[in-house]
């Protein structure tokens, strides 16, 4: 495959099907405006790093490409991406991803690639009009290739659809705060997942719903305390006094960035019997972070409110800002009860390893105990990862 040449199994779906409904669109970025291409009648699929993936075909990466490029990469020479009309990547976020791009754009010419630049530094106003004009941009494009074009309307009913599903998603977090036992960390995680996969009314609904059912069996609960709590986690100002919590310790808090919540969810599932935990939040790149976009106007140009919107998001390892996120971090476990903290690394994430030793470093000055926990994409080595698991909660009390 160094050629270039790839076989009809791997080919990304060929763009003559006039049904743009039934077409689904790649994108590599959490904090892509999936209400874009919803609004455009396509399906956005977030493309993430998946297990049992051979590591042959990426040898035309540069070295300095990390573990999550060279396993997404090797899926698409593989054949193992699925049917995908084009696929977005990002630039000005990620050295590795956007490299990818490039070698992509060579590798499979026949593909169809987008390229979404985020401005750089600290938000404001120069910045949402930077990525405004952006999303103006590959709006245009996609009118340009598939030959549709989007009312105010639709865009309008795109962005209440992925309000609805994010709201409900952000009082499932402020629930499980206060009461995890209501609803698992791993249905939370099936919830998030189902929905990158295939963002529909469906899903969202269903969303809803759940968090109405438990809104309803907290019936005795005060109803201004969550909606503080969940107005905390949103603006990052906390409350000085402590959340109690009906968790039983250890009660851990998950750091990361692109890991997904189900793999987290399944690690700390499969030691729940012998090593009892909760895990009562996570602060993830594919999780929290991405999930506590603010709500998007509906009422404004629907490029600049976007612009707001996922500019405003949780800041990642990729961005500036290490005292702020710092500062969040301290704020928050100040906040909560937690007994420990795990900082997942990206294998080979340059951005995950630098901003490792400044969380820990927060934990520590608090009082928590923290274990940093190098993991791969593939899990190559989930037993060894397990047990680390297993001895910090033995260390912890989780015995």
């Amino acid at each position: 495959m160094s050629d270039g040449q790839v076989t009809d199994a791997a080919r990304l779906k060929s763009n003559t099907d006039e049904d743009a409904n039934r077409q689904m669109i790649g994108y590599l970025y959490q904090h892509t405006p999936i209400e874009l291409f919803i609004a455009h009648g396509f399906t956005p699929k977030l493309v993430t790093a998946i297990k049992g993936v051979m590591g042959g075909f990426e040898s035309s990466l540069q070295t300095f490409s990390c573990a999550y490029s060279r396993n997404i990469f090797s899926q698409r020479a593989s054949g193992k991406l699925g049917e995908l009309t084009g696929i977005v990547f990002p630039g000005n976020t990620c050295d590795s991803l956007q490299n990818m791009g490039d070698v992509w754009r060579y590798r499979f010419p026949d593909d169809r690639v987008f390229r979404l630049t985020y401005p750089a530094g600290l938000v404001n106003d120069d910045a949402i009009a930077f990525f405004a004009a952006e999303l103006d941009l590959l709006n245009k494009e996609l009118q340009r290739l598939y030959g549709f074009s989007p009312t105010n309307a639709q865009f309008r009913e795109a962005i209440e659809l992925v309000n609805m599903w994010r709201l409900a998603i952000q009082q499932l977090y402020t629930i499980r705060l206060v009461h995890p036992e209501l609803i698992s960390y791993l249905q939370l995680a099936s919830l998030i997942d189902t929905f990158y996969n295939h963002p529909c009314h469906e899903k969202a609904t269903e969303a809803k719903e759940i968090t109405h059912n438990l809104a309803i069996e907290m019936k005795d609960e005060s109803a201004l305390s969550l909606e503080q709590a969940h107005r905390a986690l949103l603006t990052g100002n906390f409350w000085k006094q402590k959340l109690t919590t009906n968790a039983s310790p250890p009660r851990l808090v998950v750091v990361g960035g692109m890991i997904s919540p189900s793999t987290i969810a399944n690690l700390f599932d499969s030691v729940s019997n012998t090593h009892p935990h909760e895990l009562v939040m996570d602060l993830l790149s594919l999780g929290f972070k991405t999930i506590f976009t603010p709500p998007c106007n509906t009422n404004g140009e629907w490029s600049v409110e976007l612009a707001k919107s996922i500019l405003s998001a949780p800041l990642e390892p990729t961005q500036e800002g290490l005292p702020k996120r710092i500062e969040y971090v301290k704020n928050l476990f100040t906040a909560i009860d937690v007994d420990g903290i795990i900082i997942c690394e990206q294998s080979f994430c340059d951005p995950d390893q630098f901003e490792a030793p400044s969380l820990k470093g927060a934990a520590n000055q608090l009082g928590i105990k923290a274990l940093r926990l190098p993991l791969d994409p593939e899990l190559s080595d989930e037993q060894r990862i397990i047990t680390r698991i297993q001895s910090f909660l033995e260390t912890i009390g989780g015995v």
